[in-house]
């Protein structure tokens, strides 16, 4: 048994160094060795700080980083719970970037203030970041600056800043969706300034080299004194965000405001140059006050180009230098108060269904200055300064307009025959005071009426009014030197009170069908021959007499008359006489201008009067005004009473029956007549009841036999009654609705134009109601009659008259006393050679109808083209290409039909509003809108239609498109509907535009260098991809996927971003997303899609994805092959089959790391694969929830997962998979040649006095680790392996032991046993460590020693900790210069020879096992060598002489005789040995040894000394002074020398007896 535990041991053992082995190089990944930390007490950082892991400053503490201090961040980020105080601070990040060119943007996290922190950052500069501060807690900032970073400032929160700088951002500068105050700020080489969703407060701020200047998406923002210069969009604004900017200047801004559909912007005070002054699409509110713009005179398109759904204003606006002012549109209302606007080319431009108010300006061009097709207008006070020759300063089409005070003048030119200063086509007109100086022709209608109080025209060579089937009526008119000073052509009235006409060769000229009618005909200094001639009808007055040549003419006689009321007593009749509206004076005297051959006369007194026929030049005429009497009213024969609106605007009233005699009429005109329930209307013999817009209210109307009940063609009369006809023969009548019954009496026929008979129709033996509805229809072509084409009706076809004309009639409806037939559904089919218009007709009501049959240019065109909606649609039978330097403006509501194969090349401008470009129909497509080959071309669509083109556009080289509320629609089997070719480097920006019915897919983008924009978008029935694009940059913000898409996306080698993606409603067979080949440029943010099927999101091949907010329901959702990158934000919901999330194969080099996911609801939740050889690196979850029947199904590829929870089952084969803070609670494990690892982080915590410390950490993992691992840092995070799951094993964790060691603490120990319940801050209480004492107690300070001579070093040492042996020692001699001459051993005796003479310091420093040292020292002195000892008292050492024993004395360097012998050391052999001075041989032995008394030597006598090998002795010497040397006293000599030695020896090995060796100092 304890043989099987013994192998069992060392199995375990065996099994837990393979694990080692195993996880050694994986540890090093998902164990921070970097160690992210935690302060949990207040610190101060200075100097150079290294980050080597995420530092998260704790609720409650403070960190204060002192001036001057560097921060490296390498990667990491800096959260702040509590308080983050910098000053002087330097942050950056020192990891070298990975992209070729990179300005090192996005190296490190950035600072993070959190929902309760704070931040106090004074000249703090912030380098390298993703996000320089991103505030979810409050900031306070002065002198910021940030540079090289993604975003400096994401304020959250509540963020101010004073004096912020901000360099080299590649996406927002500051992006607020909380509160921010900016006070001062310089942004340099940034994409977006200031971008924000929340309340922004800022001022003072400088914006350069910028993307956009400042963007607000939502919320409030307020700006003020703000510089924008270098910069594509100063200012961007849409729904839902209030915007004021004030004090604005700037140079060389592409557009200066972007409105978009804003509700709330406004913009006070500016002066900027730039190239576009406002774009706006469906802006319902926006306001510019006090706004200087100078455009820039290259600018290809409109200053001002504003799309206004609500009030878009301009006070005290000037612009100049602009090409084009402004172009508008939308069904708002535009409005110009205080303006000056100068333009080279054209001023404004309208167009659409909105209102167009101008009061107080100013406008200078060279051409067009005012240009009005289709929206209505006031204007109150305009000056229109025309610099042009030849074209048209105001082009009014269409609308109703309102004109005061209005000037348009040029400078005059004699051979100026086509400039036009009004030009009026199919428009309603009033003017009041309105003058026209030196233009060809001054005022030009068409179509059009015309009411004024006072024209001047004057001054021009050809007219002065020039009326086409056009009507003018005015009180005043003045024309002068004109060549004609009124031509009527067509259908055209003139009626004018007073006309003064001066200088005319022909004043008056009427065509056939034309008249004119003027009061006072005052012609003044004409040229011809007649005043007025042609072959219309001529009505006038004068003074004088008038050459009158036209085909008929009269002339008034001014006559007197009275008006009185049936008393007798004179009114104030309202009198209409030619068209003249009077008033009589309180005598009841008008002077009228009759004929006298008579004029009919109505007079009316409230509403009620009379038509009489009054006849000029007879005196005493009078005119008596009926009055509705009270009860029956009878009009009497002979007269005919008509009834006008009352005053107050009431109904007429009548209180009894209504007879119209024999003879007599009624007219109501405009009118209500109401009698009593009780009453009646008899119409007797030949009266007339007859309305023009009126009604009349009575139970029963009964018409006699010759009686008239009628109304005029053009304003119905209504009769809600019953209505009996006795009529005896036919009785022709039009446009009567009658709301009760008609019966018609035996023999009674009534033929009716127009009309209805709303109730039942009773007809009589041989009675007979016959409605006729009449067909009127008009073909033109631009305006123009189009003469010959073919109408048919049912197949009966006739052609149009010179007028452009077809009219027909038809039985409507048909009653006889045996039957009631009506008319039904015809089709009305237009013909113009291949053009073909089509439009049913319900024959049982009339119909006037214009076919527009107009025609397009075929070829270049050179010359600025507008598309009137009045004239449309358009007919293009050919390619029409729009020159480089050319402008085509489709205005709102223009449709334009091409026939197969037709294109519209665009090499200049295409301008488009809310118009329609389609084929021809019956299944033809037209060849759709080609970009020309210019970096200027530009197509501009603004809700425009673009239908049954193969395909819709076709980018192939340069230039730009913007689309904004667009629809792409309908293209052939084989095409797509928007196509950017290989090798394009074209901008393609599309808006809120949808894309339905593609031929083979919406969007294709090949390979290029082209940029396509894609926001607010919606496809669907692509029939075929959504989009797909290889290698282009894409930029897309909002993108709905609907219905019948094969796939939603294929992206293949992409770069750029796409946000906001919808794809709920995809149903297609394919992915929703595919991305492959994408390499760390693309990114996808926010996505959501609902699958089944196929995978949501797929791709393969790709090194380094990033996906974010990503949100799909069903299965399976995302399939990855061999891709590597990040996904954040991931929730995957199932119904409980399939697959979430699949990764196959993978990439060994780098991982795919998913964070914050959610996948729950499949039958797999995870799907991990590679195949046998291949090396994937693991795949990285971070914060994940999985909840599925297997939650990880793993075969060769592994996955490590961080925090989350796991509900379900793990399989795994041959692969490992590591849990880091999961819940795991809920999991089972099925294994094949595979390990679980199931670690948790603490934190590691060393303190003391409750203060966190800085600490180097030991940690042991009993049940696991063999040996401990090393961690250090402040709160410092340790991830701890606790289990260890293999196929055959489990080890799972028992305790932790950790021991904790930091500076100026004792080292301590703190075991847990595990678990822990959920507290994994592990806490070791340190102890402080005192430093420990040290004394030196020899040599004491001050001590000397002569040199040659040892000193004994002597300390005494102790510690609070460490005992004596312990303790680490250190001495130290330093010279009188500080050098460092000697180090001795660490013991407490140290012996020091060999030091030279000098002053010098000798340390002790004592240091214990924790580091904490102590030091002691004494300075000493080494004095100079004397070696005979007579450097004493009496020594005088200014000659070194002893008087006192008449020697040489002092130090051996001065002392003449060093041993005192008696020979000075010149001459001694032997100076410092006093025994010997004489060596006879050299031989180093004196001739002569004789010590004196006291005196020993270790030298030995020569016994030759002449060195020549004869002993002294028997060279015949027998003694040597007086001394006989015997072997006995030779063998004493011997040893004495020998014991000399000896001691020599031992002096210089130091120790022993130091008494005989120190100077008395009190002889020296």
């Amino acid at each position: 048994m304890d043989n099987q535990r013994g192998i069992g041991m060392a199995s375990m053992r065996t099994h837990l160094l393979v694990l080692l082995l195993l996880i050694a190089p994986m540890t090093s990944f998902i164990t921070p060795s970097s160690a992210d930390s935690v302060i949990n007490s207040d610190t101060d950082w200075s100097g150079e700080i290294i980050l080597s892991g995420n530092v998260t400053v704790a609720n409650g503490t403070t960190l204060d980083i002192q001036p001057g201090t560097t921060i490296d961040a390498k990667e990491y980020w800096i959260s702040v719970e509590g308080t983050l105080n910098a000053n002087g601070v330097f942050f950056n990040s020192s990891i070298p970037s990975l992209t070729q060119g990179s300005h090192g943007a996005g190296l490190w996290v950035g600072i993070e203030v959190a929902v309760n922190g704070h931040a106090n950052l004074q000249n703090v500069v912030i380098e390298n970041a993703e996000i320089g501060v991103l505030v979810e807690g409050t900031l306070q900032a002065t002198n910021l600056v940030v540079n090289d970073s993604y975003l400096a400032i994401n304020s959250i929160g509540s963020t101010s800043v004073t004096d912020l700088s901000a360099n080299h951002i590649d996406f927002d500068t500051i992006r607020n969706s909380g509160d921010i105050d900016i006070d001062g700020a310089i942004f340099d080489d940034i994409a977006i300034g200031i971008s924000n969703s929340g309340n922004f407060f800022g001022q003072d701020i400088t914006i350069s080299s910028a993307g956009v200047g400042i963007s607000a998406s939502n919320g409030n923002l307020v700006a003020n004194r703000i510089s924008i210069s270098q910069t594509t969009v100063g200012i961007s604004s849409v729904f839902g965000a209030s915007v004021e900017v004030s004090n604005i200047t700037g140079t060389d801004v592409a557009l200066l405001i972007d409105a978009a559909d804003s509700d709330d912007l406004q913009v006070n005070t500016a002066a900027v140059a730039g190239q576009r002054l406002i774009s706006a699409n469906g802006a319902s509110q926006y306001q510019l006050n006090d706004v200087r713009f100078q455009s820039s005179t290259n600018a290809n398109r409109a200053t001002i180009d504003s799309n206004c759904a609500g009030i878009c204003q301009f006070n005290q606006l000037e612009v100049w230098d602009s090409n084009h002012i402004a172009s508008l549109s939308g069904i708002g209302e535009h409005q110009f108060s205080a303006s000056d606007l100068s333009g080279q080319d054209s001023g404004i431009s309208a167009s659409g269904q909105g209102f167009l108010t101008i009061q107080s300006t100013n406008i200078t061009t060279q051409q067009n200055a005012l240009i009005i097709s289709g929206p209505d207008s006031e204007i109150q006070g305009l000056e229109i300064q025309h610099l042009g020759s030849i074209s048209r300063a105001a082009n009014i089409l269409g609308g109703t307009h309102d004109w005061d005070d209005v000037i348009i003048e040029k400078t005059y030119s004699s051979f100026d025959s086509e400039s036009e200063a009004l030009n009026i086509w199919y428009s309603d007109i009033q003017l009041g005071n309105f003058e026209v100086n030196n233009f060809a022709t001054s005022i030009n209608a068409e179509q059009s009426t015309i009411v004024a109080t006072n024209i001047v025209l004057d001054y021009g060579e050809e007219v002065g009014i020039d009326l086409s089937d056009s009507t003018l009526k005015a009180d005043y008119l003045q024309t002068s030197a004109q060549n004609t000073g009124a031509n009527l052509i067509g259908q055209s009235s003139l009626h004018l009170s007073q006309w003064i006409a001066a200088f005319h060769a022909t004043p008056l000229s009427l065509s056939d069908g034309a008249d004119a009618t003027v009061r006072n005909f005052e012609p003044q200094n004409s040229a011809g021959s007649s005043q007025a001639l042609g072959d219309g009808y001529f009505l006038y007055g004068s003074s004088t007499s008038q050459i009158i040549a036209t085909s008929s003419s009269d002339k008034f006689i001014e006559t007197s008359v009275t008006f009185t009321d049936l008393l007798g007593n004179p009114v104030e009749a309202n009198i209409n006489v030619h068209g003249f509206e009077l008033i009589s004076d309180v005598n009841g005297a008008a002077d009228l201008p009759l004929l006298s051959s008579g004029s009919m006369v109505s007079v009316t007194l409230d509403g009620a009067g009379v038509r009489v026929s009054l006849s000029g030049g007879q005196i005493g005429q009078s005119v008596q005004i009926p009055v509705i009497p009270s009860g029956d009213w009878t009009i009497p024969s002979g007269q005919f009473v008509v009834l006008n609106p009352k005053v107050d605007g009431t109904a007429h009233i009548l209180t009894g029956d209504l007879i119209i005699s024999n003879n007599a009429g009624l007219s109501l005109v405009g009118v209500d007549l109401q009698l009593p329930q009780t009453a009646e209307i008899d119409i007797q013999g030949s009266g007339i009841l007859s309305g023009q817009g009126a009604t009349i209210s009575v139970p029963n109307i009964y018409a006699g036999t010759t009686a008239m009940v009628t109304a005029d063609a053009d304003n119905s009369l209504t009769i809600d009654a019953n209505l009996f006809w006795s009529c005896q023969t036919l009785r022709e009548i039009s446009s009567l609705v009658i709301k009760g019954s008609l019966t018609l009496q035996p023999g009674c026929q009534v033929e009716m134009t127009g009309g209805d008979v709303e109730g039942s129709i009773t007809v009589l033996t041989g009675g007979e109601f016959t409605l006729l509805s009449e067909l009127d229809i008009t073909v033109l072509d631009k305006g123009e009659p189009v003469v010959g084409a073919i109408v048919s009706v049912d197949g009966a076809t006739s052609q149009t008259d010179n007028d452009g004309k077809v009219s027909t009639s038809a039985i409507a409806r048909h009653v006889d006393d045996s039957s009631d037939t009506t008319g039904g559904m015809k089709t009305v089919a237009l013909q113009i050679g291949s053009f073909t218009d089509m439009t049913s007709w319900d024959s049982s009501i009339s119909l006037t109808h214009t076919f527009m049959a107009s025609t397009l240019p075929t070829g270049v065109v050179n010359s600025w083209l507008i598309l009137e909606a009045q004239w449309s649609p358009y007919f293009l039978d050919g390619n029409l290409e729009v020159g480089q330097f050319t402008t085509l403006t489709i205005h709102d509501g223009v449709a334009i039909r091409s026939t197969e194969g037709s294109t519209i090349i665009v090499n200049g401008i295409l301008d488009a509003g809310i118009a329609t470009l389609s084929s021809t129909g019956f299944g033809a497509r037209w060849g759709g809108l080609v970009l020309g080959d210019y970096t200027s071309s530009l197509i501009d669509l603004s809700g425009t239609h673009v239908v049954e083109a193969s395909s819709a556009i076709t980018i192939p080289s340069l230039g730009t498109v913007d689309a904004s509320s667009a629809l792409f629609a309908r293209s052939s089997g084989s095409d797509p509907l928007i196509q950017i070719s290989s090798g394009s480097s074209a901008a393609v920006n599309i808006r809120n535009s949808e894309f339905h019915d593609g031929g083979s897919g919406c969007i294709f983008a090949y390979p290029s260098q082209s940029v396509l924009t894609l926001s607010g978008v919606e496809l669907d029935s692509c029939n075929g991809p959504g989009i797909w694009a290889r290698q282009v940059d894409l930029q897309i913000d909002g993108l709905k996927i609907g219905e019948n898409i094969s796939s939603g996306m294929e992206l293949t080698g992409v770069t750029g971003s796409a946000k906001n993606i919808d794809a709920n409603s995809f149903n297609g067979d394919g992915n929703v997303l595919w991305l492959e080949s994408i390499d760390g440029e693309f990114s996808v943010e926010g996505f959501s899609a609902t699958t089944s099927g196929t995978a949501a999101i797929a791709g393969t091949t790709n090194r380094e994805i990033i996906l974010s907010n990503i949100e799909i329901n069903g299965a399976p959702a995302i399939d990855f092959d061999d891709t590597a990158g990040i996904i954040s934000g991931l929730n995957l919901t199932g119904q409980g089959t399939g697959t979430g999330l699949t990764v196959h194969h993978g990439k060994s080099s780098s991982s795919l790391v998913i964070e914050d996911a959610y996948i729950a609801h499949y039958a797999v939740a995870i799907d991990l694969h590679a195949d046998a050889g291949e090396n994937p690196a693991n795949l990285i979850m971070r914060n994940t929830d999985l909840w599925a029947s297997t939650a990880i199904s793993a075969e060769g590829f592994g996955c490590i997962i961080e925090e989350g929870s796991i509900v379900g089952e793990i399989e795994s084969s041959s692969a490992e998979i590591t849990l880091v803070d999961v819940d795991s609670q809920s999991t089972t494990v099925s294994l094949l040649q595979s390990d679980v690892y199931i670690f948790e982080t603490f934190i590691l915590d060393a303190k003391m006095n409750n203060q966190s410390l800085d600490a180097d950490y030991q940690v042991l993992v009993s049940g696991i680790d063999s040996q401990p691992t090393s961690y250090s840092g402040q709160g410092t995070e340790a991830r701890l392996l606790l289990k260890w799951i293999s196929s055959t094993t489990t080890y799972e964790a028992t305790s932790i032991s950790l021991m904790a060691s930091a500076e100026g603490v004792i080292d301590s120990e703190a075991n847990f046993d595990l678990p822990l319940d959920g507290n994994n801050h592990l806490i070791v209480n340190m102890t402080v460590n005192g430093q420990p004492t040290v004394t030196i107690s020899a040599p004491y300070s001050g001590q000397r020693f002569m040199e040659t001579t040892y000193l004994t070093a002597i300390a005494q040492v102790s510690d609070d900790y460490d005992s004596a042996e312990q303790l680490t020692l250190l001495w130290i001699v330093t010279d009188s210069s500080g050098n460092e001459v000697l180090t001795g051993p660490s013991e407490l005796q140290y012996n020091l020879t060999d030091i030279p003479q000098g002053l010098y310091v000798l340390e002790l420093q004592v240091t214990d096992s924790f580091g904490k040292m102590s030091s002691a020292s004494v300075d000493f002195e080494v004095t100079a060598l004397d070696s005979d000892g007579d450097w004493t008292a009496t020594c005088d050492d200014t000659d070194w002489f002893d008087n006192t024993i008449s020697r040489s004395c002092g130090p051996d360097v001065y002392d003449k005789d060093d041993d005192n012998d008696g020979f000075t050391d010149i001459k001694d052999k032997f100076p410092l040995d006093a025994c010997a001075y004489l060596d006879s041989d050299d031989d180093g032995m004196p001739d002569t040894v004789n010590c004196p008394d006291g005196i020993t030597t270790w030298l030995f006598e020569d016994q030759d000394d002449d060195n020549d090998g004869i002993p002294d002795t028997s060279e015949g010497v027998s003694t040597k002074e007086g001394s006989m040397i015997s072997n006995t006293g030779l063998l004493l000599v011997i040893g004495l020398i020998i014991l000399a030695i000896m001691l020599v020896v031992r002096s210089r090995r130091g120790g022993g007896d130091t008494e005989m060796k120190v100077f008395d100092e009190r002889l020296l």
